[in-house]
């Protein structure tokens, strides 16, 4: 009998019973037969679990080869095995989370698929292939039994994620609307729940899954991405526009029931009168109706006046050099980038925006104010604001470290506590929620902000998108000012709202005051030679004003009727399309007439008529540059002015734009039979084709320096510069 079985591999468990102590070769049985087989523990069962399978064997044989009782082996081991369990399962959320998730995003992204596309075709083919290579080995490994394994981690699995899985993702999200797009969803799966059991098991089923079955079952889930993709595509074609139409006739409503409040603070005399005063004060009259939002005046923050001469001296003009670069082209370099506002220390294009910002005038002990502004957790502005923000509670003499005391009640969006020493002026920031990583570790811009006593509010994207996705100077209406009960309770308490980036008002007196120092230098230095004006842009705001501001001025001032002075800007986040429509919104909410004129855009490459859009081939010269994500044609612009010109320009604003500035000054001279040398360059009409074409180039640093360490970071981690190479600003060389 012994012999049959060895050379036959016959399954007779109770002949395997009567002679377990003879035989040592169990390949021909399955490992689910070791209980049934060799029930006792021995050398029988040790050698069971070694060659059952085919020879594989089972995972742990020493737990059938011990000398202890199986018992007490599963006893001391399970604590063990438990702990085990939880770090695979965290080790494989991390990887998911680290990994996983942004590549297929990137991949979403760059695939341009609309998010539920995604969800239903890339993230699950991807977590269907761990459960796929799961089920071929359970079969592979036990024909006869592994399909029970097989079925029941697919169903598990399955309970799992619609249960366990989807209620964790709700209480994450915090909350979670039941829309038709997941009623459909939940419909399907539910759907094909039945349809899988009525074909296994159900009434008209066999029991016997066939290839007609697995056709059925493929043709099902095919069906099912089509229809999420019609529904994805329709939502984009027609809902979404429908969603923004309603978006900006809600806006435009508001912006003017908020200029009808605006003109009536003026005829009642709520508002502080302007004149020829320094920018708007703040006073008691300003808080006589019960409206928190406070409504500044910055066209009365005025330069042409005799009264402002302590402003004008925290700001003096910026110096101006020259570069020989492109050919020996002469560009002229606006040093923003050295300005300092005394006190707040903000620098640049900054320093500029909220220069009328940093100098309100608090002529009361009790005036306080809450500024509250959105955008990216690592924003320039985010920073700029806090630093202004900071610098009036010090000038107060107030800490603006005791802010700490709002933050847990803040973050839950409620108002705090009444504090016995809160700062007099507050800075409430809102952004999209911040990624894992950035929340337990903060750094670059947002560490800084925080530092200096901003309060930070997460929004979901959704929240966000409601909220913000329209724009405008003014807040949302869904927003509840930010007022503590201890301010709220106060004759003087105000909130005043600065949009993303300072795109509004406040930054036209900055404006004013680059194009006066312009107007002077060029008047002084080349009067009858034309220049084109260059300069970076995100929400394009310094532009479009400095613009208006050099055309009014030309225009009304005698002495400078004769200059030749054209803006051209240089985009840097988006593209052309996405810089006109930045540009020409700003105009129609600060109530400019014409909204279309605005200042000339360089197109990405002096060859390219038609516009552009962001860069999508990295290795493609004639497109705009993504923002923030590392080119090796920018961080060989950043080298080579440092190289050549000892000229340290930001990755983000300064390298990008100047890269595709200097594509167009090597195609203007190349074109021109004699390249200009000496800035004497021939008068000719603007061309808004060819802005720099036989003019003076002008290019104004916005600054930005101060975030070029975690730049450089992100262009180490890319693997596009050596390490050894990087050279930060300030150090020896």
């Amino acid at each position: 009998t012994l012999r049959f079985l060895n050379e036959d591999q016959n399954d007779d468990d109770d002949a395997a019973q009567n002679d377990d102590s003879v035989i040592s070769d169990y390949t021909g049985y399955s490992c689910n037969n070791l209980f049934n087989v060799v029930p006792d523990r021995g050398e029988a069962q040790c050698q069971f679990a070694k060659t059952c399978n085919q020879g594989n064997g089972v995972w742990s044989t020493w737990v059938f080869c011990s000398s202890y009782s199986l018992e007490f082996t599963v006893g001391v081991l399970s604590p063990f095995i438990l702990v085990w369990m939880i770090i695979l399962f965290r080790l494989l959320g991390s990887t998911a989370e680290d990994y996983f998730s942004p590549a297929l995003e990137m991949l979403a992204n760059k695939l341009g698929l609309p998010p539920r596309f995604a969800g239903v075709t890339l993230l699950a083919l991807g977590n269907g292939a761990a459960d796929v290579s799961a089920t071929v080995s359970a079969i592979t490994n036990d024909p006869e039994h592994g399909y029970l394994l097989s079925l029941g981690a697919l169903t598990g699995a399955a309970m799992v994620i619609s249960t366990v899985v989807s209620a964790l993702v709700v209480l994450v999200a915090g909350g979670v609307p039941c829309r038709g797009a997941l009623v459909r969803d939940v419909a399907a799966l539910g759907i094909s729940v039945i349809i899988v059991w009525n074909q296994l098991g159900g009434a008209s089923g066999e029991g016997v899954v066939g290839p007609d079955t697995v056709t059925f079952f493929l043709s099902f889930y095919a069906f099912f991405v089509l229809l999420v993709l019609c529904a994805d595509v329709y939502h984009r074609a027609v809902v979404l526009p429908r969603r923004q139409l309603r978006a900006q006739e809600a806006e435009r409503q508001r912006q003017l029931l908020g200029q009808q409040l605006h003109e009536q603070e003026i005829n009642t005399g709520m508002m502080a009168a302007g004149g020829g005063a320094a920018p708007e004060t703040m006073n008691n009259n300003n808080n006589n109706n019960n409206n928190p939002w406070m409504i500044m005046d910055w066209d009365a923050a005025t330069i042409n006046n005799d009264n402002n001469d302590a402003l004008l001296s925290t700001m003096p003009p910026s110096p101006v050099e020259k570069l020989l670069v492109a050919e020996d082209r002469i560009v002229y370099v606006k040093r923003d980038d050295r300005l300092r506002l005394p006190g707040s220390q903000l620098s640049g294009n900054k320093a500029r925006k909220f220069w009328a910002l940093q100098a309100l005038q608090f002529p009361n002990d009790d005036d306080e104010l809450c500024l509250v502004s959105y955008g990216g957790p690592q924003s320039n502005a985010m920073v700029a604001l806090a630093a202004v923000v900071h610098h009036w509670n010090h000038q107060r003499n107030v800490s603006s470290l005791s802010l700490s005391s709002y933050s847990s009640q803040q973050q839950q969006q409620q108002p705090p506590e009444p504090n016995n020493s809160p700062p007099r002026f507050r800075f409430v920031y809102y952004t999209k929620k911040l990624p894992k990583f950035l929340r337990q570790q903060p750094s670059g811009n947002l560490f800084r902000a925080q530092s200096l006593g901003m309060e930070l509010m997460e929004l979901s994207p959704t929240d966000y998108k409601n909220w913000f996705g329209s724009g405008g100077t003014k807040p949302p209406a869904a927003m509840v000012p930010p007022v503590t009960t201890t301010i709220a309770t106060r004759q003087s308490s105000r909130c005043l709202w600065i949009p993303q980036g300072g795109a509004c008002g406040v930054a036209r007196v900055g404006a004013q005051r680059l194009a006066a120092e312009v107007v002077e230098y060029w008047a002084k230095h080349n009067r009858n030679n034309p220049l084109t004006l260059c300069l970076p842009g995100g929400t394009c705001t310094t532009a479009a004003l400095l613009h208006r501001e050099l055309k009014r001025m030309l225009k009304q001032e005698q002495q400078h009727q004769g200059l030749d002075i054209q803006v051209v800007v240089i985009p840097c986040v988006g593209d052309d399309a996405y810089a006109r429509r930045q540009m020409m919104t700003l105009m129609a909410q600060l109530g400019y007439n014409n909204v279309g004129d605005i200042p000339t855009i360089l197109l990405p490459n002096d060859d390219n008529d038609n516009g552009s859009r962001r860069q999508e081939n990295p290795h493609n010269s004639n497109q705009y540059f993504t923002f923030g994500e590392p080119h090796p044609e920018i961080f060989d612009t950043y080298r080579t002015m440092i190289q050549d010109h000892d000229l340290v320009l930001d990755l983000l604003y300064g390298a990008p734009s100047w890269t595709i500035l200097q594509r167009h000054l090597k195609a203007a001279s190349r074109r021109a039979t004699t390249p200009p040398s000496t800035g004497n360059e021939a008068r000719e009409a603007f061309d808004p084709q060819h802005p720099l074409a036989g003019r003076s180039v002008m290019y104004i640093h916005s600054g930005g320096l101060e975030g070029i360490n975690t730049q450089l970071l992100r262009y180490k981690y890319k693997g596009l510069i050596d390490p050894d190479e990087i050279q930060l600003p300030g150090k020896d060389r």
